[in-house]
């Protein structure tokens, strides 16, 4: 429901209908108070003096703003894929390991311009040549003009970041679902030979995660310790070496019945002959 209040009785005289001279031209004032252009132009509206006191009327119809085109100024373009605007002001292009791979570039389809800077999306200013003197702002080379160095990234694709992640997220959604419907089947549907038998899987595959975290663990620890071990006096810890003694130690155990006794091990005298004592 919808009231309309007609306050023109009410007011009499005190509230005539409003005529040419109580509008006026505003715009967007800029900070020492002059049109201000935004995205390329200068949009005129019409609207009442503050000063004015009257009304619009029923039949009042708002004019359609007017739009002036402005010319381009810096404040009308940025810096494009592949460039950081610095302290000066200007674009300076980025080392290629910290872009990820843009395929409109890499293809040919969008041209970075050589000054690095491009137009600001919805602008629509003019003289943009001034600025820009080699491509139209939004990646397309003027006639004539050559591409410069287009850049490159080579720190990986966000693409492939982002499908990476996306696929990680169906896995774990799928990974619930096939949860939730084992349960379903092993709480009300399953028999009792079939439970009997996912707990003997369940069991065996305790087992075999245990174990195997107890492989991965003594690896780790293994590794642990030789690095510590190499980084002790800045050298690697002495091998042990063998004495003559032990490696001649062993001697093979005679056959049964056999008329031999064990003899202890040969010792080797200063000048390398070995004897037995």
């Amino acid at each position: 429901m919808v009231y309309a209040l007609d306050v023109s009785q009410l007011m009499g005289d005190k509230m005539p209908l409003c005529k040419d001279n109580d509008f006026e031209q505003w715009t967007v004032p800029a900070d020492d108070h002059t049109p201000r252009c935004l995205l390329g132009q200068q949009r005129m509206f019409t609207r009442r003096k503050q000063d004015s006191v009257c009304l619009q009327g029923g039949d009042y119809k708002r004019p359609v703003p007017e739009n002036k085109t402005c010319s381009c100024t810096t404040a009308d373009v940025e810096c494009d894929y592949g460039y950081v605007a610095g302290d000066d002001g200007k674009c300076a292009p980025l080392p290629s390991e910290k872009l990820s791979s843009c395929p409109t570039i890499d293809t040919g389809v969008y041209s970075v311009s050589s000054t690095g800077k491009r137009l600001v999306h919805g602008d629509q200013c003019t003289g943009l040549e001034s600025i820009i003197p080699d491509t139209d702002g939004k990646g397309t080379l003027r006639p004539g003009a050559k591409p410069g160095a287009q850049p490159h990234g080579t720190g990986g694709s966000g693409r492939g970041r982002r499908s990476a992640a996306s696929g990680l997220f169906i896995f774990l959604i799928l990974l619930v679902v096939l949860g939730g419907i084992f349960g379903v089947w092993y709480q009300f549907l399953a028999s009792a030979v079939a439970k009997a038998q996912v707990e003997d899987l369940a069991v065996a595959a305790k087992s075999f995660g245990a174990s195997l975290v107890g492989l991965v663990w003594d690896k780790i620890a293994d590794l642990a310790g030789r690095g510590r071990g190499a980084g002790v006096s800045g050298s690697t810890m002495p091998r042990y070496v063998a004495l003559d003694e032990e490696l001649n130690y062993f001697q093979p155990i005679p056959a049964a019945g056999g008329a031999e006794e064990l003899q202890p091990p040969p010792v080797a005298n200063g000048d390398g002959v070995f004897t037995l004592r």
